[in-house]
């Protein structure tokens, strides 16, 4: 995992707004899959998390994401936490 999808992880706000504004980048795959956690592990984690600020400062830093790939990645995080 690079350090902003540690940041993200582990729920550490501040840490993901500095590595944001020294301009990390999400790590985006041009892959061909259905599954988010796969071709976007940034905002995958991110929903995974309570803190919503690091989910609207994924949202704000990746222009490329649409509505589309979001709802993949809540759906992806419901239910691995449905499972568990």
């Amino acid at each position: 995992l690079s350090a902003l999808e540690l940041a993200v992880k582990y729920s550490h706000a501040d840490t993901v707004r500095l590595l944001f504004k020294r301009d990390a980048k999400s790590k985006v795959c041009r892959i061909s899959s259905d599954n988010i956690a796969e071709t976007n592990p940034t905002l995958y984690l991110a929903c995974r998390q309570y803190n919503t600020q690091i989910i609207e400062m994924c949202l704000s830093q990746d222009h490329s994401l649409t509505p589309k790939k979001y709802l993949s990645a809540m759906k992806a995080a419901l239910e691995i936490e449905n499972t568990t």
